[in-house]
């Protein structure tokens, strides 16, 4: 499979395939064409827009600071919105080619934009933009679906491969305006001013593709009825009692984290089109209090606990709702609330986002033991649920960090400390968890101190490669240096190796203490460039004489020599050298051998590669990685795969800016590998590298859950 990103300058234009039929394509691209310029014209409006709200900010700006920052944001805007919006334009075209073409998207590894923009807050807005759009228009992007699969029969296309789907053309949107680099609350009012323009855009684009469609005879027949399909059935559903849709005499009106999944849900459900319904079971059942509900959960516990069950996300609900529906004993037959009911699915969705992260299994096996805990305490405390520094949620957060390199210090104490927690927090966690907030204050403190060792172990880190990549750039410097001004002369040998030895020190030693740009490293290699022009017998016009040099050579020499004798010698010889150049010169050519140096160039990643690793790396320099890896921030964690060794996962510690490189360290601060820009960018494009989260789990677990909750309320209600 060929996955080299095209060159050529119309990679834009349709390729041919000889298998597929000419007309369904024509149709195909017509709607790629009539789609894309819109959405681009779109974005061209909404950067005029900005650039003008920019422009009045200016105006209205109350001190210099805020003007200054006002003009740099629309110089970056000025500067960059070209490239966006091409960028823009390549991966929505990678949208509608991926349906036709046999290879994968080359989006992949542009996702490390998102991974150096998005914060909670733009996450949140981000998912709101795609729901929002999402349930304004359905019914409209599913008859679209049903008829691209009727175009397009060998793509399967479905809601995630979806061009027109908002969540296809947002990311697409938030990948080209990623080398922006604008502040959280600019990013924020772009966002909002994209979505007050592509609701309307795209609502427009979808009828213009339906009516395309519906003219080629692609399912011009469809409607709501014909389009129902089985997985939105309900086979059974119980009517709760009006007791058990009456809000709890426990529940605070301060919640407002279960506002959406009490008062909504409760609204939501019920109202499920009553044709997608066979069967409805007339049965009314109280609401199971907390405590029943507690005890129940303790039973599963105890199970779990003299039974383990397998490797993978519990799912609680319908476990709990079967055991409370089926009870031998009729009136012993209960429901959930539908406040309980929506924390629990919460949390099942939450849960089932920790398993797929693919931690180490020790770690799972812990974090299995903690579900039915976690759960209790969401249950019976809301701040779980939005408060980031509740104790339970920094817990597992915490747990879930150390538990990066668990299997590589399996034997640590802390890691047995933490073995002995867990395992009292699920055989003692029964009915009120307040226990969990007193075990859980002890470890996240012993988990803080060993993060804070860490952190200390990097900062030291980076200051040594910091300090060995100064040295050797200035040692290559220094060598570059002199060879340029040597190549190609004939000097007197005594005079070479005082100049490659000694006078090599005292270069080294002034770059590395000022600075290569520094006046004291000017006049060095001024004085540098005339001793060369004594030696070699080549007397330029402003050549001073030996005996006018050796005041500045004897300063200098002072600087790595401290005995006088030894000064004074080199002095002697170097006199004795220049004036046998001088004589050999005058009576002819210099029998001196030529210094040449131009086989002894240093050797690069080019020469190491085989042809077909040429040709990727090229791929990689003409594509968008490079830049992507450029523009990386220190923070940012990798997973490296190389063939035949485990698994690594490193954090980017450090950019070091001599030698252009990118310094790694393990979660515990250590060194783990340094590596070149262009080594990366070809690790990405080979997939031997790929980013990962390193924001705490349980919350990007939560907030996963959240928008997965929500986006089966929106689709209730569409159906």
């Amino acid at each position: 499979m060929n996955n080299k990103a095209p060159h050529s300058p119309n990679k834009y234009l349709p390729t041919e395939r000889l298998s597929a039929d000419a007309d369904r394509l024509n149709v195909f691209y017509r709607l790629e064409r009539d789609s894309i310029k819109p959405l681009l014209v779109m974005l061209d409006k909404l950067f005029d827009n900005l650039d003008e709200t920019l422009f009045n900010a200016v105006n209205s700006a109350s001190d210099q600071k805020e003007q200054n920052y006002y003009f740099s944001c629309m110089e970056e805007l000025r500067t960059k919105r070209n490239h966006s919006h091409t960028r823009f334009r390549h991966y929505l075209t990678q949208n509608f080619r991926a349906l036709v073409k046999s290879e994968k998207q080359l989006w992949k590894s542009s996702i490390i934009d998102l991974y150096g923009i998005q914060d909670f807050e733009i996450e949140v807005s981000i998912n709101n933009i795609v729901t929002r759009t999402r349930c304004a228009i359905p019914g409209p992007l599913l008859y679209l679906l049903t008829r691209l699969n009727a175009l397009l029969p060998e793509a399967r296309v479905i809601s995630s491969s979806n061009p027109f789907d908002p969540k296809q053309i947002v990311t697409a949107f938030i990948l080209a305006v990623a080398p922006l680099k604008f502040d959280t609350s600019l990013r924020l009012q772009l966002l909002n001013n994209f979505e007050k323009v592509l609701l309307e855009t795209l609502q427009t684009q979808v009828e213009l593709a339906n009516a395309l469609l519906i003219q080629k005879n692609y399912c011009p027949d469809i409607d709501s009825e014909s389009l129902r399909h089985t997985r939105f059935t309900v086979p059974e559903q119980v009517i709760l009692s009006s007791e058990s849709s009456t809000p709890e005499p426990s529940r605070k009106k301060s919640e407002p984290s279960l506002e959406f999944t009490n008062k909504d849900t409760a609204s939501q459900i019920p109202a499920i089109d009553k044709t997608a319904v066979h069967t409805t079971v007339q049965t009314t059942y109280p609401s199971i209090s907390k405590s029943k509900l507690f005890h129940l959960i303790d039973f599963m516990q105890r199970c779990q606990l003299r039974y383990p069950l397998s490797l993978s996300a519990l799912q609680v609900q319908p476990l709990i709702e079967h055991l409370l529906t089926n009870s031998i004993v009729r009136y012993e037959r209960h429901t959930l609330s539908n406040n309980d009911k929506n924390i629990i699915r919460l949390m099942d969705n939450a849960f089932r986002f920790v398993y797929s992260q693919e931690l180490p299994q020790p770690m799972l096996l812990l974090v299995l033991k903690l579900q039915l805990p976690l759960l209790k305490v969401a249950l019976c405390d809301t701040r779980f649920l939005t408060n980031r520094n509740h104790p339970a949620r920094q817990l597992l957060n915490a747990l879930t960090t150390t538990g990066i390199n668990w299997e590589q210090t399996n034997s640590n104490m802390l890691h047995n400390g933490i073995h002995f927690i867990v395992e009292r927090l699920s055989s003692e966690l029964y009915g009120d968890p307040r226990l969990f907030q007193q075990l859980a204050t002890s470890l996240i403190n012993a988990l803080a101190t060993q993060t804070d060792k860490a952190n200390k172990l990097e900062v030291r880190v980076i200051e040594s490669e910091q300090g060995k990549d100064k040295t050797e750039h200035a040692r290559l410097l220094v060598n570059q240096l002199l060879a340029d001004r040597l190549q190609g002369k004939k000097i007197h040998p005594q005079c070479k190796t005082f100049l490659l030895e000694t006078w090599y020190k005292i270069l080294f030693q002034q770059v590395l203490k000022y600075g290569e740009n520094s006046e004291k490293v000017k006049n060095t290699l001024l004085i540098t460039q005339h001793f060369i022009h004594l030696s070699s017998g080549m007397m330029a016009n402003n050549t001073p004489i030996f005996s006018q040099l050796i005041d500045p050579i004897r300063e200098r020499l002072y600087d790595i020599h401290t005995g006088q004798k030894q000064i004074d010698q080199q002095l002697i010889q170097l006199q004795t050298a220049i004036q046998q150049t001088a004589t050999e010169a005058s009576q002819g050519t210099l029998a001196f051998p030529i210094f040449d140096q131009t086989y002894q160039e240093p050797t690069t990643i080019v020469d190491f590669l085989s042809q077909k690793d040429l040709e990727n790396l090229d791929t990689v320099l003409f594509s968008d990685l490079l830049k992507q890896v450029e523009q990386l921030t220190p923070g940012t964690w990798f997973q490296f795969t190389c063939p035949g060794q485990p698994k690594q996962l490193c954090k980017l510690a450090s950019q070091l800016p001599f030698s252009n490189s990118l310094l790694f360290t393990h979660a515990n601060g250590q060194k783990a590998k340094t590596v070149s820009l262009e080594q990366l960018a070809s690790q990405l494009y080979r997939t031997e590298a790929t980013p990962v989260h390193n924001a705490p789990l349980l919350d990007r677990a939560l907030r996963y859950a959240t928008n997965q909750l929500r986006s089966e309320m929106a689709t209730q209600i569409a159906y």
